[in-house]
């Protein structure tokens, strides 16, 4: 049975509707890790914080993940988002607030600590952000086609790559910021 125009169009405003209200609910919570690093991160040793969020980010986005669905559909006003799709959206994105604020103290943080060309320090990490933002968008792109979570599965995979590196650095007593 085929939608008239006004029943296709309130489906699309609710959706719009709601993406909104998640994304306004998952802006509002990042707030209150942004205080909790303001008032910790100078106290302690950064790699912590970056190892344990990213851990949490890797968490937000298996849950989401498990909840996409493997073919392309669309929520409606009567076929709702499962509450697993909605609470991972809502967590990645209260993780990712956090996550950027504590890349930025690490960057920092590690060229208050670099001897050589500072310059040079924050063009290799703008270069490398700027190379996964690429692979991610042109590489996830493709691959969604194929399956609407692959690209998901991608940033589990680096997300894991970023968790182990961290972790045997640190086990490795190389992390001094």
């Amino acid at each position: 049975m085929k939608q008239s125009y006004a029943e296709d169009t309130a489906s699309k405003d609710y959706i719009s509707d709601q993406l909104s209200l998640y994304f306004l609910i998952a802006q509002l919570s990042g707030l209150a890790p942004a205080l909790l690093f303001g008032l910790i991160i100078d106290r302690t040793k950064v790699w912590r914080f970056f190892l344990l969020w990213h851990c949490f980010m890797l968490a937000s986005l298996i849950i989401f993940i498990n909840y996409v669905p493997g073919a392309k559909h669309i929520y409606t006003s009567t076929a709702h988002a499962p509450h697993g799709l909605v609470t991972g959206f809502i967590l990645m994105n209260i993780t990712a607030s956090g996550i950027f604020t504590l890349n930025q103290t690490l960057m920092t943080k590690s060229v208050e600590k670099c001897n050589l060309s500072r310059g040079a320090f924050l063009g290799a990490q703008a270069m490398c952000s700027g190379l996964g933002v690429l692979l991610i968008d042109g590489v996830g792109g493709n691959l969604y086609d194929a399956d609407p979570r692959n690209p998901f599965y991608m940033c589990i995979g680096s997300e894991s790559v970023l968790i182990a590196i961290t972790a045997v650095l640190a086990l490795a007593d190389q992390l001094h910021v």
